[in-house]
Protein backbone atom coordinates (compact mmCIF):
# COMPACT_ATOMS: atom_id res chain seq x y z
CA UNK A 1 0.00 0.00 0.00
CA UNK A 2 1.00 3.53 -1.29
CA UNK A 3 2.01 5.83 1.92
CA UNK A 4 -0.45 9.07 2.09
CA UNK A 5 2.92 11.52 1.05
CA UNK A 6 3.62 9.26 -1.96
CA UNK A 7 -0.12 9.60 -2.92
CA UNK A 8 0.19 13.36 -2.60
CA UNK A 9 3.48 13.32 -4.73
CA UNK A 10 1.90 11.34 -7.59
CA UNK A 11 -1.16 13.74 -7.57
CA UNK A 12 1.32 16.63 -7.46
CA UNK A 13 3.16 15.53 -10.71
CA UNK A 14 -0.18 15.01 -12.65
CA UNK A 15 -1.16 18.51 -11.62
CA UNK A 16 1.77 19.53 -13.07
CA UNK A 17 1.68 17.93 -16.35
CA UNK A 18 -2.42 18.68 -16.60
CA UNK A 19 -1.39 22.11 -16.10
CA UNK A 20 1.43 22.32 -18.86
CA UNK A 21 -0.23 20.34 -21.44
CA UNK A 22 -3.62 23.19 -20.99
CA UNK A 23 -1.71 25.65 -20.67
CA UNK A 24 1.00 25.87 -23.41
CA UNK A 25 0.50 22.37 -24.70
CA UNK A 26 3.83 20.76 -23.64
CA UNK A 27 4.08 17.51 -24.57
CA UNK A 28 5.90 14.79 -22.61
CA UNK A 29 9.30 14.89 -25.37
CA UNK A 30 9.63 18.52 -24.35
CA UNK A 31 9.18 18.05 -20.95
CA UNK A 32 9.75 15.14 -18.40
CA UNK A 33 8.51 15.08 -14.59
CA UNK A 34 9.82 13.02 -12.55
CA UNK A 35 8.87 11.79 -8.99
CA UNK A 36 11.73 10.76 -6.95
CA UNK A 37 10.40 9.38 -3.25
CA UNK A 38 12.59 9.03 -0.08
CA UNK A 39 12.77 8.32 3.12
CA UNK A 40 10.81 11.62 4.92
CA UNK A 41 9.93 13.02 1.85
CA UNK A 42 9.59 13.43 -1.69
CA UNK A 43 10.37 15.81 -4.83
CA UNK A 44 9.20 16.13 -8.60
CA UNK A 45 11.94 17.03 -11.11
CA UNK A 46 10.97 18.90 -14.04
CA UNK A 47 13.47 18.73 -16.96
CA UNK A 48 12.79 21.11 -19.70
CA UNK A 49 14.30 19.31 -22.86
CA UNK A 50 13.04 21.64 -25.42
CA UNK A 51 15.77 24.96 -25.65
CA UNK A 52 12.66 26.85 -27.40
CA UNK A 53 10.36 26.94 -24.25
CA UNK A 54 10.63 29.31 -21.47
CA UNK A 55 11.82 28.07 -18.23
CA UNK A 56 10.06 30.79 -16.27
CA UNK A 57 6.39 29.68 -16.58
CA UNK A 58 6.82 26.32 -16.59
CA UNK A 59 9.12 26.94 -13.02
CA UNK A 60 6.11 28.93 -11.78
CA UNK A 61 3.92 26.21 -12.71
CA UNK A 62 5.84 23.33 -11.13
CA UNK A 63 6.60 25.53 -7.66
CA UNK A 64 2.85 25.92 -6.85
CA UNK A 65 2.89 22.15 -5.83
CA UNK A 66 5.67 22.43 -3.85
CA UNK A 67 5.10 21.67 -0.26
CA UNK A 68 7.65 22.51 2.62
CA UNK A 69 6.67 22.22 6.11
CA UNK A 70 8.49 25.18 8.01
CA UNK A 71 9.08 25.91 12.15
CA UNK A 72 6.35 28.92 13.15
CA UNK A 73 9.57 30.77 14.72
CA UNK A 74 12.52 29.97 13.10
CA UNK A 75 11.64 28.98 9.55
CA UNK A 76 13.38 26.42 9.35
CA UNK A 77 12.70 23.21 7.43
CA UNK A 78 11.23 21.03 8.93
CA UNK A 79 11.92 16.92 8.84
CA UNK A 80 9.30 14.83 6.93
CA UNK A 81 6.10 14.73 4.59
CA UNK A 82 7.63 17.64 2.16
CA UNK A 83 7.20 17.79 -1.54
CA UNK A 84 10.13 19.59 -2.58
CA UNK A 85 9.97 21.24 -6.79
CA UNK A 86 13.10 21.66 -8.74
CA UNK A 87 12.59 22.76 -12.88
CA UNK A 88 15.70 23.20 -14.90
CA UNK A 89 16.48 22.37 -18.66
CA UNK A 90 18.40 19.34 -19.65
CA UNK A 91 21.94 19.47 -20.30
CA UNK A 92 21.46 18.97 -23.86
CA UNK A 93 19.06 22.17 -24.21
CA UNK A 94 21.35 24.05 -22.13
CA UNK A 95 24.04 23.35 -24.32
CA UNK A 96 21.71 24.67 -27.70
CA UNK A 97 20.98 27.65 -25.77
CA UNK A 98 24.34 28.77 -24.41
CA UNK A 99 25.26 28.22 -28.56
CA UNK A 100 22.65 30.30 -29.26
CA UNK A 101 23.95 33.11 -27.49
CA UNK A 102 27.55 32.63 -28.15
CA UNK A 103 27.80 34.65 -31.42
CA UNK A 104 25.36 38.05 -30.34
CA UNK A 105 27.22 38.19 -27.14
CA UNK A 106 30.55 37.33 -28.49
CA UNK A 107 29.78 40.74 -31.09
CA UNK A 108 28.39 42.77 -28.43
CA UNK A 109 31.98 42.05 -26.41
CA UNK A 110 33.63 43.42 -29.72
CA UNK A 111 31.82 46.16 -29.78
CA UNK A 112 32.19 47.06 -26.03
CA UNK A 113 36.17 46.27 -27.11
CA UNK A 114 36.09 48.90 -29.51
CA UNK A 115 34.38 51.31 -28.06
CA UNK A 116 36.95 51.47 -25.58
CA UNK A 117 33.93 52.60 -22.38
CA UNK A 118 32.53 50.44 -19.68
CA UNK A 119 28.80 50.96 -20.62
CA UNK A 120 26.45 48.41 -20.61
CA UNK A 121 24.93 47.45 -23.76
CA UNK A 122 21.94 45.48 -24.82
CA UNK A 123 22.78 42.15 -26.93
CA UNK A 124 20.51 42.45 -30.05
CA UNK A 125 18.49 39.64 -30.72
CA UNK A 126 18.68 38.70 -27.07
CA UNK A 127 16.71 39.37 -24.23
CA UNK A 128 20.09 40.53 -22.45
CA UNK A 129 19.15 44.13 -21.74
CA UNK A 130 22.80 44.99 -20.54
CA UNK A 131 26.23 43.30 -21.17
CA UNK A 132 29.61 44.44 -19.52
CA UNK A 133 32.80 43.38 -20.56
CA UNK A 134 35.79 45.08 -18.63
CA UNK A 135 38.61 44.84 -16.62
CA UNK A 136 38.91 44.44 -13.02
CA UNK A 137 42.55 45.30 -12.66
CA UNK A 138 43.71 41.43 -13.04
CA UNK A 139 41.58 39.88 -15.21
CA UNK A 140 38.36 40.31 -17.81
CA UNK A 141 35.31 40.75 -16.08
CA UNK A 142 32.49 40.16 -17.82
CA UNK A 143 28.57 40.66 -16.45
CA UNK A 144 25.05 40.71 -18.08
CA UNK A 145 21.43 41.73 -16.99
CA UNK A 146 18.00 40.13 -18.41
CA UNK A 147 14.86 41.24 -19.36
CA UNK A 148 13.42 38.31 -17.32
CA UNK A 149 15.04 40.04 -13.92
CA UNK A 150 17.56 42.52 -12.64
CA UNK A 151 19.80 39.59 -11.64
CA UNK A 152 23.40 40.46 -12.48
CA UNK A 153 25.47 37.59 -13.72
CA UNK A 154 29.32 37.90 -13.99
CA UNK A 155 32.09 35.70 -14.68
CA UNK A 156 35.64 36.12 -15.72
CA UNK A 157 35.23 33.86 -19.15
CA UNK A 158 32.77 34.06 -21.86
CA UNK A 159 31.71 30.44 -21.47
CA UNK A 160 30.73 30.78 -17.60
CA UNK A 161 28.70 34.19 -18.63
CA UNK A 162 26.88 32.32 -21.41
CA UNK A 163 26.22 29.09 -18.92
CA UNK A 164 24.61 31.70 -16.81
CA UNK A 165 22.68 33.36 -19.69
CA UNK A 166 21.46 30.21 -21.23
CA UNK A 167 19.45 29.20 -17.90
CA UNK A 168 17.48 32.54 -17.96
CA UNK A 169 17.92 34.00 -21.60
CA UNK A 170 16.35 33.37 -25.16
Amino acid sequence: MTSKINDRTAVAAETIRDQLRARFDIKPRQVSVRIHRYSMGSSINVTVKDPDLDLAPIREIAEGQQQVRRCEITHDILSGGNLFINAHYSMDALDTRRERLRAPVESAIAKSREAGDDAMRPVEGTSIKGLFAGWDGRSRQYMATTEADNHVRDSHDVDGLLHQLAHVSA
